[in-house]
């Protein structure tokens, strides 16, 4: 099934609408930019689609959102934002307006019910063309507290803290100097943690006992590093799922888990 199809042109909607009506469907409408979808959204949908025979959205152009939103938003292109609504089964059709309400086009297309979100009340600017028309204003519950703000929000938040901390785990070292893999490491913005610390616990207990400070310090492991000469700190490094360099020997062909990258020196690690 090809859901992009749900997709019209004003004139092709307004002409479906038409025929629905004319069959006796109840039409149900609703507007917005929907510029990060999120539970919030789909629930609402569901809610709205359970009020009609057929769902049309109203969906904002990028124009339309800049006017009222400001030169940063929207986040996602108008036919980006149409195409995931689209793909939503509570949802029949979806079609663009250029304007900063969607007074005119609802005017033509006049839905039974609108459905506004219950934080804006029922005297929202599209009631007097929806009554005009004969159609209803009905609010929706709010069941997901969220918004695509909040949404963006979170995602700052999360890349700040994640961009900020990431970190070099090193294992045990013959060649390269401590000196060294400090001053690498700071350069590249990483917290710098040497393993032997933690020698004498099992591995276990160690991995354990390095995710509690990782933990404690934010450090995002995705964007982390193991490097060392032991297997045992390769091993670690896997384990806990951050890229791991093994220095001088290879790991045994036997092993079913090896390095991402081999190196022969402890310099060649921090070029």
């Amino acid at each position: 099934m090809n859901t992009a199809q749900k997709i019209k042109s004003e004139k092709a909607l307004l002409t479906a609408i038409k025929k629905l009506k004319q069959k006796g469907s109840m039409v149900v409408a609703m507007c917005g930019s929907f510029d990060l979808l999120h539970a919030g959204h789909v629930e609402s949908f569901e809610e709205a689609r359970a009020k009609g025979d057929v769902l049309v959205v109203l969906v904002n152009t990028d124009a339309s959102v800049r006017r009222y939103k400001g030169p940063a938003r929207p986040v996602l292109p108008a036919w980006h934002r149409a195409r995931m609504l689209a793909s939503l089964a509570a949802i029949d059709y979806v079609v663009f307006f250029d304007e900063l309400t969607p007074n005119r086009l609802l005017w033509k297309l006049s839905p039974h019910v609108y459905c506004k979100g219950s934080d804006w009340g029922r005297n929202c600017v599209e009631r007097s063309v929806i009554e005009a028309r004969g159609g209803r204003v009905t609010l929706l519950g709010r069941r997901v507290d969220t918004s695509s703000t909040s949404v963006m929000q979170a995602v700052l938040l999360a890349h700040q803290k994640a961009k900020a901390k990431r970190a070099l785990f090193v294992g045990d070292i013959e060649s390269g100097s401590k000196k060294d893999i400090m001053h690498f490491g700071r350069s590249f913005g990483l917290q710098v943690f040497f393993l032997h610390a933690y020698r004498g616990v099992e591995q276990s207990q160690e991995i354990e006992r390095l995710l509690s400070l990782v933990q404690k310090r934010g450090i995002n492991l995705s964007k982390s590093w193991f490097f060392g000469e032991d297997i045992r700190s390769i091993l670690i490094g896997r384990e806990m799922n951050t890229q791991t360099i093994k220095i001088g020997r290879a790991l045994p062909r036997h092993m079913k888990i090896g390095a991402h990258y081999h190196v022969q020196s402890t310099g060649e690690a921090l070029k």
